[in-house]
């Protein structure tokens, strides 16, 4: 099984990977990085869904998946996405973290298409953790969705035309450190797992029995249970 993401925006999306925050990304992206180190001379990296993994992942030469970027980037390193469907595996968190980000957590970017923004968590960002700004009326289906998102502390910006649903802060639900399994981001400089794969880490994760399980509505991504955790991660995946 997989889990689908979708851009509707057939532009380029824009991300770059932090040099402190291994999982704080702005401008809707899906890339979830581990390293915090910099290097020298940063990389420009293209997603689309039509390219390949074994391209050079140049805008002639796009990659075609968001893993495959994910394996390639470094600290300070930039992709863009192409809109479309992507595939992400399970095993990987179902939404997108963002945590302690010098300038804000999710930021729509002066989208003129909407997006649907489901299953993210932003946590202890300085600016807005959700910022929907657009330098256009957004009306009709080109607007935001918002579904099962977390936003610890709640600062929401320009909500105008953005459906809000079963959000934290639409839910009346404040979220505090004893909601998750961990609050400390301490382990993300730990080396990878000889597959390759990142080390296991709880930040972030929904404590059972806490204000997070089952407040969620289905947007089609897989969940346990009775019905969706909020944020970024499904309890017990």
């Amino acid at each position: 099984m997989n889990c689908i993401i979708h851009f509707k925006d057939p532009g380029l999306l824009k991300a770059t990977k932090p040099h402190r925050s291994a999982k704080a990304i702005p401008w809707n992206a899906v890339i979830l990085c581990a390293g915090l180190c910099g290097h020298v001379e940063a990389a420009t990296y293209f997603v689309d869904p039509k390219g390949s993994d074994s391209a050079a992942g140049t805008i002639q030469q796009p990659l075609a998946t968001l893993h495959e970027a994910n394996e390639r980037v470094l600290a300070g390193d930039t992709v863009y996405i192409r809109g479309g469907t992507y595939l992400l595996p399970l095993g990987q968190p179902v939404g997108i973290t963002i945590s302690k980000n010098k300038a804000q957590g999710f930021y729509a970017n002066h989208s003129h298409g909407g997006s649907d923004w489901f299953n993210n968590t932003a946590f202890e960002n300085r600016g807005a953790d959700f910022d929907m700004y657009s330098d256009i009326e957004l009306s009709g289906e080109k607007i935001h969705k918002l579904r099962n998102n977390v936003a610890d502390p709640t600062k929401i910006r320009n909500q105008g035309a953005s459906d809000m649903q079963y959000n934290s802060w639409n839910l009346g639900v404040i979220p505090t450190k004893k909601d998750f399994v961990s609050a400390s981001d301490e382990g993300f400089i730990a080396p990878r797992k000889p597959d390759g794969m990142l080390p296991d880490l709880n930040f972030l994760k929904p404590r059972p029995g806490g204000q997070l399980i089952d407040k969620g509505t289905d947007v089609g991504l897989p969940f346990h249970k009775d019905a969706p955790d909020l944020g970024a991660y499904e309890c017990g995946s």
